[in-house]
Order: C-alpha cells, then structure tokens, then sequence
C-alpha cells in the first residue's frame, strides 16, 4: 500500500511507537527532501522516506485513552534536531543565492520559482515545528 494512503488510514487512530501512545493528527510527505512528516497530539515526528515501512510497522493500534509506557522529555529531541539540521544557514544561503538569479530569461525565472516554492515549504516545516516545541514546552511546565 502507498505510503499516503496508509498514513490517511492512521489519521485520528492512537497507535502505540517507541512506548507511547499517539493520536495521528495530521501528516506531510516531502519527496523533496525525501522526509515525511507525522504530526501527533504530542509530537513531530520525522523520518526519512527509504524507512517509511519499516518506520510504520512500529506502529501498533491502540483503543483511545491508551497511556505511556515511558516519560519522554520530546522538545529536547526536536531542539537537537532543528540545532543539527543548520536550518537557519541553509535558508539564509538559499535566499543569498536567489537574490544573484536577477536576469529575465524564462528558464532563470521558472527555476527561481521552484527553488522559491521549496524555500517556502522548508519554511514552513521549520514554523511547524517550532509551533510543536513550545505547546511540548507549556504542556510540560
């Protein structure tokens, strides 16, 4: 089965992955930067592509109301994660590199276009989940 098709499949079910529960509230897939995205009601959870089924094979349904087997502190994983990726240069070089394509020619602007379309996504992935690292942070205080 498709990725995207299994992952509608898991929206709104509490599925048990790495000894918590979560309820799939949403997902994203990226081709692009061959990642996908589950978002939960206690995280974002990231992985890349290739392990897509092995990933969700980790996942086990459960009835709602299901309880953690271990406390997870999980903001310090998306922390590390947003710190280690380099997001903040790789925008900052991307939006360098864009301002250089000043010429009118057809292809320069579709190309532009594209990488502007992408830069956008990146952007908002990294909004998302900084949104996601302070409800983890009111939640746990």
């Amino acid at each position: 089965m498709k990725l995207h098709n299994r992952l509608v499949q898991m929206l709104g079910g509490t599925y048990r992955h790495m000894a918590r529960d979560h309820k799939i509230t949403g997902f994203r897939i990226k081709e692009s930067i061959e990642k996908f995205f589950i978002a939960t009601d206690k995280d974002l959870l990231e992985y890349d592509l290739p392990d897509a089924d092995e990933i969700l094979s980790g996942f086990e349904k459960v009835e709602d109301g299901g309880e953690d087997r271990l406390p997870v502190k999980s903001s310090a994983i998306i922390s590390g994660a947003i710190k280690d990726a380099n997001l903040t240069q790789t925008l900052v070089d991307s939006i360098k590199n864009m301002n250089n394509n000043n010429e009118l020619e057809p292809e320069k602007i579709r190309l532009a276009l594209a990488k502007g379309k992408y830069l956008n996504e990146t952007i908002k992935t990294l909004l998302e989940v900084a949104k996601t690292e302070i409800a983890i942070n009111k939640a746990g205080r």
